[in-house]
């Protein structure tokens, strides 16, 4: 088997900041090959081995319907020094030479040798699109991208979107909601537990299980304000934006409840950030159709958002 974690050209042009043209990955998204292999430097923010060009590139990073929108604001990473991957997320400036998953792959596949396998590692063994090999980080530092939140930010590059007259909230998602709060107002921690199924937080452990039943009952965790009253409050609706491809699929709901006196401007504007945390002002539950066997509510207990 033949491992590359990037297929570097023998006689790629040298890459340094003097040669180095400024760009951003918006723009080479747009016309990617008249940007292959070509010395640019990029400034925005590295988290492992992604760039983002800011917090736009961040979410739709991370969207439901990113495949709509490839490198909108974000691309793959292969550092010279590998160590670079392992540091704390911040703004950065650096400098690399423009490629892209597929066409390293072709390139890979072109030159191996007959019972030879490709494998890509890295940003590629994931992920595809635009990709920045040989980088330098010229520049770094601990800042980074906080969580966005506003109607102008969600409609700008968030994945969620409101119910209105032709997406109504499905009748099958409310009643499953509705389990969940009627759980919650009995303090009925068996019934909450088997209603709620993790979807990201990991329950295993006698230790976990405890603490995911008390994040439910709201005994600890972001539910806790709402124990005293033993009610949920009216919840805000939001469904996740499914890529062309797949419209016409049952997308995931997310009930959300606010926890402050009021979420106005605070609600997610992603599903990526549609999760329970202490940390935000909200608590939000998603229901989604799990394998097609039918709807599932899923609860997490996010203790550090992404």
């Amino acid at each position: 088997m033949l491992v590359l974690a990037a297929l570097l050209a023998a006689s790629a042009p040298q890459c340094t900041v003097s040669t180095a043209v400024r760009a951003t990955v918006e723009e080479m998204a747009r016309e990617p090959e008249r940007w292959f292999d070509r010395c640019v430097r990029l400034n925005g923010y590295v988290s492992g081995y992604t760039f983002y060009s800011g917090p736009k590139g961040h979410y739709r990073r991370f969207a439901s319907d990113k495949e709509d929108h490839p490198n909108d604001g974000w691309l793959g990473l292969y550092f010279e020094d590998r160590r670079e991957s392992r540091k704390e997320s911040g703004r950065a400036s650096l400098i690399g030479v423009v490629d892209d998953c597929g066409r390293s792959y072709r390139a890979a596949t072109a030159t191996a040798k007959p019972g030879e396998l490709i494998m890509m590692l890295g940003y590629c063994h994931y992920q595809g699109g635009l990709t920045l090999t040989r980088v330098r980080v010229i520049s770094r530092d601990s800042e980074y991208v906080e969580r966005q939140s506003g109607e102008a930010a969600r409609v700008a590059f968030g994945d969620l979107e409101l119910p209105d007259e032709t997406h109504p909230i499905p009748s099958d998602v409310q009643a499953v909601v509705a389990q969940f709060e009627q759980a919650f107002a009995a303090n009925d921690k068996r019934s909450l537990v088997e209603v709620a199924y993790p979807y990201l937080t990991t329950v295993e452990t006698a230790s976990q299980k405890r603490n995911y039943e008390a994040f439910l009952s709201g005994a600890t965790g972001p539910l806790h304000i709402f124990r005293r009253s033993g009610k949920l409050p009216q919840p805000q609706w939001f469904y996740a934006r499914e890529p062309k491809e797949r419209q016409g699929d049952a997308p995931d709901w997310f009930a959300c409840y606010c926890r402050d006196h009021s979420c106005a401007e605070k609600w997610p504007i992603a599903a990526l950030d549609a999760v329970s945390s202490s940390d935000f002002p909200y608590a939000c539950f998603r229901v989604s159709n799990w394998n097609q066997g039918g709807l599932k509510l899923s609860a997490d207990l996010v203790e550090e958002p992404y």
